[in-house]
């Protein structure tokens, strides 16, 4: 086809052909941008969301022990002393004075009791804290007194109380006969739990201890019924959320006493799965009684074969995430409708002048930088779009060597700046000598651990570490002994101490530790231990190769609110220590002790 009509259709079809390669590249520019940041969004979100649960999980893993620990020592210590007021009371003047006697006497009215002896358990019960209720057993299963108020009391009395055994089940006279029967058999100082009254109240913690007669043989006992809100305030819940509990359980799973009360009287048993306590307690999922799914551990009290159960409502525990995870959805969202629109825009960008490009593009056999494409004789669009292309194709060429020229010197100087910046961090928080933190790390992470127990009321202690003759062991080996000796220590501390503790040099020959979430006591162990373990060890300090030992003294003290006090307390019990003949541990005093 020849004339003006044939050179119109080539153009309309060349024009035509170039708009189908420009459209669909830029379909294909926009489908492919959007697919890898959506893809490239969901990836980093995942992450992002899984990471915070991750978080989560195990900061609920670390707060558990925390509270199991704190709560369990307490639960201990409430019940020892139980145990010694319960025999001081049985050694009052009063109550064997009676027991001599009483005890030997006539029983009392049924449900009236021993007048002389309420009086004298109603004196020894107002001097108590620990007992709700007192009550004495003869040896023949009578109760000759009792004092106090609570359902546990009333259910004991109930159970002591005579009834026609035509008129009662047969279980429950049985079970009444039990009762009396271990009450009644106390041969010595114990703790126990008993089931009061099934079903009716919670199974009672009870101490008791015998009562000698005038033949110097055991004629019955006392007993005393614990507070259960006095072993309920030693449970620490202000750490868990609203529907968080602690609860102190049997070794049937049930429920003595809760930190916080139990609606609608005693709880059902607690599921078997989050009893079983493991040597270190790990969150195990269990369902609630009243179907709420939950996470919790389990620690046992080591007495009364008593187990310590933490749980939390998982809704609860994971809350925190659901902003999290809104926010990630939000951001994923907006950044493949931001890369979307930046595809199109780009695509029509470069799709125009690349479809241009096809036409010449398919005049070469290989689209080689290195090739330029013959410019035609007439000078039409065919021929302004291969000098375009042959420009184009100059451009890119010189700019792409100036890139690679540019990209690795960029490369350099950016790992010339990691470098520099990897060891000036390192430097400005590590100690040169033993590679411990330095003192101005100390104190930043002593700051923020300040800040945070000040928002969770949690305890923090400092030991200050000095080590013993430095001075004199310097005069004697050198300087650079001492340097060996410095290391030595540090490393020795390094695996000493908990993951959880800070260690620095804080000069000198000083180094100091920061036990978090640790009270006055537990630090003083810790000290302990880590005196001890330098003690043991040895370091070569000269050339006869003989093992040369050092120890340090340890000054520890509990943070009482004032920062100033904190370090003071540490350094007075130090120079105590170094007083008191080195290589020692002392505690500073407390500030309400």
């Amino acid at each position: 086809m020849e004339g003006p009509e044939g050179l119109s259709f080539v153009a309309k079809s060349a024009m035509s052909q170039t708009r189908f390669v420009r459209e669909g590249l830029k379909r294909k520019i926009v489908l492919f941008v959007s697919l890898s940041t959506c893809v490239a969004a969901l990836v980093v979100g995942g992450i992002s969301g899984h990471a915070a649960y991750s978080l989560l999980r195990d900061r609920l893993a670390e707060t558990h022990p925390l509270i199991l620990e704190g709560s369990v020592g307490r639960i201990r210590q409430w019940l020892e002393a139980g145990r010694a007021e319960i025999r001081q009371m049985a050694r009052s003047e009063s109550l064997q004075a009676w027991s001599r006697a009483g005890l030997a006497g006539a029983a009392p009215v049924p449900g009236a009791g021993d007048p002389a002896l309420t009086a004298i358990l109603t004196d020894l019960h107002g001097l108590t804290r620990t007992f709700s209720s007192l009550v004495v057993v003869d040896g023949e299963g009578r109760l000759r007194a009792s004092v106090g108020a609570g359902p546990e009391l009333d259910a004991l009395r109930r159970a002591f109380a005579v009834q026609d055994s035509t008129q009662a089940e047969l279980l429950e006279v049985m079970r009444r006969a039990e009762l009396r029967s271990a009450l009644a058999g106390v041969s010595g100082l114990s703790l126990r739990v008993l089931e009061v009254a099934s079903g009716e109240v919670p199974p009672a913690p009870i101490a008791s201890v015998p009562l000698v007669a005038g033949d110097g043989l055991a004629a019955g006992s006392l007993h005393g019924l614990f507070r259960r809100e006095g072993i309920g305030g030693q449970l620490r819940a202000d750490l868990l959320g609203p529907s968080g509990n602690l609860y102190v359980a049997d070794g049937k799973g049930r429920v003595i006493v809760a930190a916080r009360d139990l609606a609608g009287g005693p709880a059902d048993p607690l599921p078997a799965e989050v009893l079983a306590p493991l040597d270190s307690p790990e969150l195990r999922p269990f369902a609630r009684g009243d179907g709420r799914p939950a996470i919790g551990s389990a620690r046992p009290v080591g007495a009364l074969d008593l187990t310590l159960v933490v749980q939390q409502t998982l809704d609860e525990v994971f809350q925190p995430l659901v902003p999290a995870l809104v926010r990630i959805l939000a951001a994923v969202v907006v950044i493949f409708l931001f890369f979307t629109f930046l595809a199109r825009r780009t695509g029509t960008a470069i799709a125009g002048p690349l479809a241009a490009l096809s036409d010449a593009a398919r005049r070469i056999s290989q689209g080689n930088l290195d090739v330029e494409i013959p410019r035609p004789s007439r000078d039409d669009e065919v021929g302004q779009l291969i000098d375009a292309f042959n420009q184009m194709k100059e451009r890119l060429v010189k700019t792409s060597r100036e890139n690679e020229t540019i990209q690795l010197a960029l490369e350099k100087q950016n790992q010339s700046f990691r470098k520099a910046n990897e060891l000036l961090a390192l430097l400005s928080t590590t100690d040169g000598l033993t590679k411990l933190h330095n003192h101005r790390y100390f104190q930043d992470q002593l700051t923020r651990e300040l800040k945070r127990i000040a928002r969770c009321d949690g305890p923090l202690s400092l030991l200050i570490l000095d080590i013993d003759d430095f001075k004199k062991l310097n005069d004697e080996y050198g300087h650079a002994a001492g340097d060996e000796v410095l290391v030595h220590v540090a490393q020795v501390l390094k695996e000493s101490i908990r993951e959880t503790d800070l260690l620095a040099r804080y000069g000198g020959e000083e180094f100091v530790i920061v036990a978090v979430a640790t009270e006055l006591d537990g630090a003083a162990v810790l000290a302990e231990k880590v005196c001890t373990a330098i003690a043991e060890s040895s370091v070569i300090l000269d050339h006869t190769n003989r093992p040369k030992r050092v120890t340090v003294s340890v000054g520890v003290s509990q943070f009482a609110g004032d920062r100033v006090q904190l370090f003071q307390s540490a350094d007075d019990a130090l120079y105590r220590a170094k007083a008191a003949g080195k290589n020692c541990v002392v505690s500073a005093e407390l500030p309400d002790a």
